[in-house]
């Protein structure tokens, strides 16, 4: 089976607020990943507040940012919404999205993740990416 996008959505919120996307299209099975954050040098972590069940692929806190991808696995029910952390600072602003994937194998894992921590300046650019079973899918994220 191929890897189908489903649907995606984003949002952002001003003044530290938590954000919630709205989730059109899951089923059981599907994947839900979402990624985003805010501006760093809080306490808050960012990421998915509720539904639970989410797993973390990565989290990267630094003065500079603030985001964390995650993914859960659809089960019987599928989320109709996602609520995500802000900072809670009234000065930072934060963004994030989500999207639903079909197709995907989950075992253990549908992820293989290769984390870039350092913080550059300019647009985020992937880098060269060799896939280890044929069929797979890139997902490629950044912020700036």
């Amino acid at each position: 089976m191929a890897i189908e996008l489903i649907s995606s959505i984003a949002g952002a919120a001003a003044s530290g607020a938590n954000i919630t996307l709205v989730i059109s299209g899951a089923a059981t099975n599907d994947i839900i990943v979402t990624s985003g954050g805010f501006a760093g040098g809080t306490a808050t972590v960012p990421g998915v507040l509720g539904p639970v069940g989410f797993a973390s692929v990565w989290v990267i806190d630094s003065a500079e940012l603030d985001t964390k991808t995650e993914w859960l696995r659809v089960g019987a029910s599928a989320p109709t919404s996602v609520l995500l952390a802000g900072s809670g600072d009234a000065a930072d602003a934060g963004a994030y999205v989500a999207f639903v994937v079909r197709g995907v194998v989950t075992d253990p894992s549908p992820f293989d993740a290769t984390i870039q921590t350092s913080i550059a300046t300019g647009v985020p650019q992937s880098p060269s990416i060799i896939t280890a079973t044929n069929g797979a899918a890139v997902l490629a994220l950044g912020a700036n």
